[in-house]
């Protein structure tokens, strides 16, 4: 078998070099000792909805799934929720009704309602959509 160069693309191709004549441009870079201010991505997105949670359910129900594009996540419900992440076996925390739960970690995220059937409102906040 025989290669054709005619086929073969130029080495500075293959290696994606840049032109020789770009000037070269220099940064100053400084040592930071103390507080430095970093400011928050904005949100991109955003999705709200209600889900309903049976008063026989007996695992809690998955209301989030883990999302590395969600920047927090509201949960609110008029009844007194019973919360865990990652594994519904996990231990839970019981959050009180009426009061936001704000989420900014990026887990599964397990619900169901501590007396009886709760309807959760989630809203949810995107600081990318995978564009």
């Amino acid at each position: 078998m025989t290669e054709d160069a005619s086929l073969q693309p130029e080495l500075a191709v293959v290696l994606q070099e840049e032109p020789e004549d770009n000037p070269k441009i220099e940064v100053c870079v400084r040592d930071v000792h103390g507080p430095v201010r970093t400011q928050a991505l904005p949100r991109k997105a955003a999705t709200a909805f209600n889900k309903t949670i049976a008063a026989s359910a007996v695992q809690p129900a998955l209301i989030l799934r883990a999302d590395h594009y969600r920047g927090q996540a509201t949960l609110i419900s008029t009844v007194a929720l019973r919360v865990s992440f990652n594994d519904p076996g996990e231990p839970y925390a019981v959050w009180p009704a009426n009061v936001p739960l704000v989420l900014s970690a990026t887990a599964d995220t397990y619900v169901r309602g501590d007396a009886g059937a709760a309807t959760v409102s989630v809203i949810v906040e995107k600081w990318a959509t995978g564009e």
